[in-house]
């Protein structure tokens, strides 16, 4: 039995992924099949403090090569910005799962 767990929805996800990102005090892996504009905008401030408080963060995704029109200069732009803060990135061919993900080493908070 997990104590306390919720589900989220899209509306509620990002605000609670955030929330334990921001807790997170050794390590953070994420996957994540594709990286958008509209969500680095929203999380860029995440992974910035996360690096500044150095907490090692990777994330795993697909090769833009693998995206469909349109999706690729998004996701080039978005590896692009994440190696310039301190994010280490890492390329697949597929990604089983279409949702973001998260692990860490050490979690100062919940897990959810």
């Amino acid at each position: 039995m997990v104590p306390n767990s919720s589900l989220f929805d899209e509306t509620t996800f990002y605000g609670q992924f955030t929330r334990d990102l921001l807790h997170c005090t050794s390590e953070v892996v994420i996957e994540c099949p594709f990286i958008t504009r509209e969500r680095m905008r929203m999380l860029s401030p995440v992974f910035r403090d996360l690096v500044a408080r150095d907490v090692r963060v990777y994330v795993i995704t697909r090769d833009p090569l693998k995206h469909e029109p349109g999706y690729e200069e998004q996701s080039e732009e978005g590896i692009h910005n994440f190696e310039v803060m301190g994010v280490r990135v890492f390329l697949v061919l597929a990604i089983a799962t279409e949702n973001w993900l998260f692990l860490t080493e050490r979690f100062s908070g919940r897990v959810v």
